[in-house]
């Protein structure tokens, strides 16, 4: 009797780069499966954020240990690496980069292997992911949050080869003394990039994370919130 081979991930992916998930495999069956291989990386991960395993032992980063108990997005189920793992090469020192099929499998690979090249491995999100409450308003300057280094990060800014610095245009997220609330208005800004994974702030996710957050306070009985009522009461909640 010939026997049924058990599918495995790789079976699940096609198309003209191989990386895109078949459109007969876009079931709530198999979104649950890769929910699930998601956070299985939580079981590896001890009370104090460590990573003990095989003998390692490794210092799990806050947002990577934030992301294993949020959701996979549609576009990183579909993706078949939509994580990845950066170090610096001891003997060159570029950085290079290794796809990662899910987080598990990149918190396995620097808490094993990664970290003994290099201390400062980390892991990249390559779709990125929206600061922390945690960290919300809390992160000095220079640092910004980086959505796909899943950490906060220095900035360099970007110039042209005529040496020119490189800008686009965006919304900002702006106190305006006069009205007493936030503004969105649309801004020049200076193109930044991250010194590790390349992501640049022209990604919403990073302006959305590094703006002003406030605190809004929904009253038990009412269904609306009235936003703008002044600007005292709209400075309490920033």
């Amino acid at each position: 009797m010939r026997t049924r081979r058990k599918r495995r991930a790789d079976d699940l992916f096609g198309g003209e780069s191989g990386n895109l998930l078949q459109g007969r495999y876009h079931t709530e069956a198999v979104y649950a499966w890769f929910q699930k291989r998601h956070r299985s990386g939580l079981k590896f991960i001890d009370e104090d954020g460590y990573y003990v395993r095989n003998e390692h032992e490794w210092k799990v980063p806050y947002g990577v240990r934030y992301m294993l108990h949020e959701r996979l997005l549609p576009a990183q189920v579909s993706n078949k690496y939509p994580f990845q793992v950066s170090w610096r090469s001891p003997r060159t020192g570029r950085r290079l980069f290794k796809n990662m099929q899910s987080l598990p499998h990149a918190i396995r690979f620097v808490a094993e292997r990664a970290q003994y090249v290099d201390p400062k491995a980390c892991i990249i999100n390559r779709l990125g992911m929206d600061i922390p409450p945690k960290y919300r308003n809390k992160i000095p300057p220079p640092y910004k949050w980086c959505p796909r280094c899943m950490k906060p990060r220095r900035m360099r800014r970007l110039y042209r080869s005529t040496g020119d610095p490189q800008i686009f245009y965006g919304t900002v997220k702006v106190w305006n003394e006069q009205k007493g609330y936030y503004e969105y208005p649309e801004k020049k800004l200076a193109l930044m990039a991250c010194e590790v994974c390349g992501g640049t702030n022209r990604d919403p996710r990073y302006r959305r994370s590094n703006q002003p957050w406030e605190t809004v306070v929904v009253k038990q009985g009412r269904s609306r919130v009235r936003r703008h009522r002044g600007r005292r009461n709209a400075k309490g909640r920033r």
